[in-house]
């Protein structure tokens, strides 16, 4: 919403600064929804299944590779043991248990949402 709000502020008031905070606060949000631990999307996923995850391993290749930023290479770095215990079937380390006893409809509804 605070994103939302500053860039109809920089386009009201015509202020590039507002603009480019803007910008950079919706590709931070964008950025962060990757559905790979350690990130916020990897949560919401977690819930309807960890496999997701898998998904969210080469998107983040492409950004790195994109944006050439060593930040994305450590993400990846802190996810490796993550996908491995997904690969594996385990409950990856430091996930939260009750993630798995959410019934299938639920997990449906968050899909879906």
């Amino acid at each position: 919403m605070a994103t939302l709000l500053c860039y109809f502020l920089a386009r009201h008031f015509d202020s590039p600064l507002l603009f480019a905070t803007s910008y950079a606060e919706f590709f931070i949000t964008l950025f962060n929804l990757v559905s790979i631990s350690p990130l916020d999307g990897s949560r919401i996923t977690a819930i309807i299944s960890r496999k997701i995850w898998w998904i969210g391993a080469p998107l983040l290749l492409v950004l790195f590779f994109y944006l050439k930023s060593p930040m994305l290479l450590r993400i990846a770095l802190l996810a490796i043991p993550q996908l491995i215990a997904v690969w594996r079937n385990e409950m990856p380390p430091g996930a939260n248990p009750g993630y798995s006893s959410v019934p299938v409809g639920q997990r449906a509804i968050y899909a879906l949402w």
